[in-house]
């Protein structure tokens, strides 16, 4: 179900994709364009179709258990003489504990009738069971396939899980990233106008004489050293721009594209949850779909074992029918004296194919048991590296900020002794790259401080 604010959203996509299918708006905020990774994205839908996959399979594991209609009709007739006429046909309803319940009826008409098919002229009506005595009495194939398909509905949700927290964390990375070289920009283009402007002033006062022409060149020479800056990052933001570009989509599977005037939020707009800090916990990491997967395949391994433990008996089958001729409407009155009786043997003499199993089994049991503590471990250990990190971005982005303020009034107030004459250029034009070197190096903090509740929430696996 979409949220109001992903339908606002997406009503500005929908209005652009006529021609280059392009997103018109201002400001593309974070929770606006993760809404819309939550909605469209292909990965989206392919994790949910993984669900549906496996729901499938579980329709298809209990469809062994459908009661069957069988039937056949086998004919001779040669030289104008009816040999025979077979006929069986019948319900057969399989149940959860291996036992088959047959109701049915069967019929021999001819002159040539062997004596083990030989019945009255009216057929017989049977109802009876097959039971495994040996082998598959307690579980069997059925019932196996029945609890690894409920197993496999059970991982394909933390699979689902686990591929929305991948594609949501690496669409935020890719925003961020996208946030981080914009405002470098800006703050760039910002400088390069100011520096522009004192350019055009230095060359009126040169011309007019009350500076020498030497400060026209320092100027000018750092004009263009902002030019180049300001071409790198704008490549640096192009590139960044694209990778965002991957992440929209419409519905109907239709891609998106930033407009050349779309911006990320404002620097000052955004707001890092901090609850997440306080929450922190690595006991929580015991809910991570990753362990939660190898959780579910020690599930199916224990469910092979035992299917392999039950392979080590003989296979004996009871066959059992009590049977009723058809006389006068009676179809039911079936008389204990009247039946059909059969069992079926197997056993092989090396039981090899059993025991290999097993002990295939038994090891595989071993390597998800060990693999799912060692994951446990590293997933921990990650986690907490995550929150350490975390905590020393936000930390170093409020310290950036601080000296980025510093150094804005520094300049600001550089520039005012320029202005009155009591500075010169090559103090200013070191103090302006002082901050550009401070501003960009707080927005990539900033940056790194937004995705660093997202990694911790990511480490958790919880980005779904």
């Amino acid at each position: 179900m979409m949220s109001f604010r992903s339908i606002w959203f997406l009503v500005y996509f929908l209005l652009s994709l006529s021609g280059s299918a392009q997103v018109v708006v201002k400001s593309l905020t974070y929770d606006n364009y993760i809404a819309i990774v939550r909605d469209h994205h292909p990965v989206m839908i392919q994790a949910n179709e993984t669900v549906h996959l496996a729901e499938g399979n579980l329709l298809e594991a209990r469809g062994v258990f459908d009661p069957v209609i069988k039937g056949g009709m086998e004919q001779k007739e040669y030289d104008d003489k009816k040999y025979f006429q077979l006929i069986d046909a019948g319900l057969v309803v399989p149940t959860w504990v291996g036992v088959d319940l047959k109701l049915g009826y069967t019929q021999s008409i001819g002159d040539y009738i062997s004596a083990m098919d030989k019945m009255p002229t009216n057929g017989l009506v049977y109802a009876g069971v097959s039971i495994p005595i040996g082998q598959g009495l307690f579980y069997d194939k059925r019932r196996t396939n029945l609890d690894k398909a409920k197993t496999y509905l059970s991982m394909a949700g933390d699979e689902r899980k686990l591929m929305i927290n991948e594609i949501i964390y690496q669409a935020s990375a890719d925003y961020w990233n996208w946030f981080e070289t914009y405002h470098q920009k800006m703050a760039i283009e910002d400088l390069l106008k100011k520096s522009r402007e004192r350019l055009d002033n230095i060359l009126t006062s040169a011309k007019i004489g009350d500076v020498p022409y030497v400060d026209t060149l320092e100027a000018a020479i750092q004009y263009q050293n902002y030019q180049s800056l300001l071409m790198e990052y704008e490549t640096a933001e192009k590139n960044a721009r694209s990778y965002v570009n991957v992440h929209l989509w419409a519905d109907g599977l239709v891609p998106l594209e930033l407009g050349d005037e779309t911006n990320p939020e404002d620097i000052s707009a955004t707001e890092i949850d901090l609850d997440i800090f306080e929450m922190a916990n690595d006991t929580l990491i015991w809910s991570h779909p990753k362990l939660n997967i190898q959780q579910s395949k020690l599930v199916i391994s224990d469910i092979e074992l035992r299917m392999a433990k039950e392979s080590l008996k003989p296979k004996l089958n009871l066959n059992y029918n009590l049977l009723n001729e058809p006389v006068g409407g009676d179809l039911v009155g079936f008389n204990p004296s009247d039946y059909k009786f059969g069992l079926d043997l197997e056993i092989p003499i090396f039981l090899r194919n059993a025991r290999g199993q097993l002990q295939a089994k038994k090891a595989e049991m071993l390597i998800n048991e060990t693999e799912l503590k060692l994951n446990k471990e590293e997933l921990k250990a990650k986690f907490i590296s995550t929150v350490n990190n975390s905590k020393n971005e936000l930390d170093q982005a409020k310290l950036l900020s601080e000296i980025v303020m510093n150094y804005r009034n520094l300049v600001q107030a550089e520039r005012k002794l320029f202005e009155s004459g009591e500075s010169s250029l090559m103090m200013l034009n070191y103090r302006e790259i002082a901050l550009l070197q401070a501003e960009v190096k707080w927005i990539e903090k900033v940056s790194k401080s937004n995705m660093a509740a997202l990694k911790i929430v990511y480490a958790l696996g919880q980005l779904n």
